[in-house]
């Protein structure tokens, strides 16, 4: 009799931890494959903490179609949550950066720039053209490839230096007449708490080509 008993208090057991497992009133959790055929969604630009520390798409966002690198407004606003962004509209591309940033006055030379300024010493630089830089092979660099809608490049980050970069470079984004228009952005900053907020803006490029 102790010896069925026993059994008997197994099978119990283990009954009823299939049905708590099976239960409806457990709380569901989304995975990366939930609801689109298994499609990888984008991952967080700051999986390791910072201001995105375990953000991704909200639920309801659309995946995107593209199976490169995924940019866009969208970066910005998931990745940096409680920041109010506006978005800057240039000839071949926009992006985002926060609302209280301004735009300083420049003279560009053969190509388009601009530069924006905000709080805590963050500097956003842009030029775009056919003689554009990159700043991927400075020493120290970290440069990861990126396709954005088709158009690849490079993205870099730069830590051991004053100030630290985050930064992409595109050599060609639009051809015309032979001659390739090249992007190099890249977001200054001084805090390494920053960073967040410079590779969520260089993440937020999107084409208006």
């Amino acid at each position: 009799m102790p010896h069925k008993s026993a059994l008997l208090v197994l099978v119990l057991t283990f009954f009823l931890l299939a049905t708590a497992c099976g239960s409806d009133d457990t709380t569901g959790v989304s995975t990366a494959a939930d609801g689109d055929g298994g499609a990888e969604r984008p991952v967080s630009v700051e999986p390791d903490g910072g201001i995105g520390d375990g953000a991704e798409p909200l639920p309801g966002v659309e995946v995107p179609e593209d199976t490169g690198t995924w940019h866009g407004a969208e970066v910005a606003e998931t990745n940096c949550p409680g920041m109010e962004w506006k978005r800057i509209e240039a000839s071949a591309f926009s992006f985002s950066v926060p609302v209280d940033f301004v735009e300083s006055d420049v003279q560009p030379i053969d190509s388009e720039v601009g530069v924006w300024t905000g709080g805590n010493q963050i500097e956003v630089f842009f030029d775009y053209g056919w003689y554009s830089g990159e700043i991927s092979g400075t020493p120290g660099a970290e440069n990861e490839s990126i396709d954005y809608s088709g158009i690849t490049g490079e993205q870099t980050i730069l830590r051991d230096r004053e100030p630290k970069q985050v930064g992409v470079f595109f050599g060609e984004v639009n051809v015309a007449d032979g001659q390739a228009d090249r992007l190099g952005m890249v977001v200054n900053f001084t805090d390494v708490n920053d960073e967040i907020i410079g590779r969520c803006i260089v993440g937020s490029i999107e084409w208006t080509l």
